[in-house]
């Protein structure tokens, strides 16, 4: 959860007016802003940090949902996601952590 300014400061210094309508109106602050892009290309974490050890290869339904790697990362608790195509096949990467980013030739994606 986003741990922000209180709503009752309104479009007053040191709140901006993006940061203001960021947050959804009445939501007390309570809710999780949009993931932010790290860095976008052939960069992804390092493989020792990947959630179960795992890629998740996204199919046809999957790629529908703009936000199911988003999606997947919270509901897994994950820090940091990549989300891209190695290719032309769409994968989701879910890390714990990210010390490293490791150059991955071929890939084409985005770390949030």
């Amino acid at each position: 959860p986003c741990d922000c300014f209180p709503e009752s400061w309104g479009l007053k210094p040191p709140v901006t007016e993006e940061s203001f309508e960021s947050v959804p109106a009445g939501s007390a602050n309570a809710f999780s802003p949009n993931a932010v892009e790290l860095v976008a290309g052939e960069f992804v974490c390092e493989d020792s940090a990947l959630m179960g050890g795992m890629i998740i290869v996204e199919d046809a339904e999957d790629m529908k949902n703009e936000k199911s790697c988003d999606v997947r990362c919270q509901e897994a608790n994950c820090n940091y996601f990549w989300e891209g195509e190695i290719m032309s096949v769409k994968q989701c990467r879910l890390y714990s952590e990210c010390n490293m980013l490791v150059r991955e030739v071929g890939a084409q994606g985005s770390l949030k």
